[in-house]
């Protein structure tokens, strides 16, 4: 297991991730809020992209959702 040392204890990787996931989905919701007609790109390199890609995601479904007639 990979492990980061902080301040105030150890962290995980995972936890670590989970934690720049979130941070990152809590400002895009921002964004859309203040400017809710403008685009938000989202980009990264590595792991940077790797969060990118989730977010993107997890987020297209509260942005977008797809309404089927019947």
């Amino acid at each position: 297991m990979h492990s980061v040392s902080g301040g105030s204890g150890t962290v995980g990787i995972a936890q670590c991730l989970d934690h720049m996931i979130q941070a990152v989905k809590t400002k895009v919701l921002e964004l859309k809020t203040h400017f809710p007609n403008r685009p938000i790109v989202l980009i990264g390199w590595g792991v940077g992209a790797l969060i990118a890609c989730e977010v993107n995601s997890v987020m297209y479904s509260v942005f977008f959702r797809v309404v089927r007639k019947i």
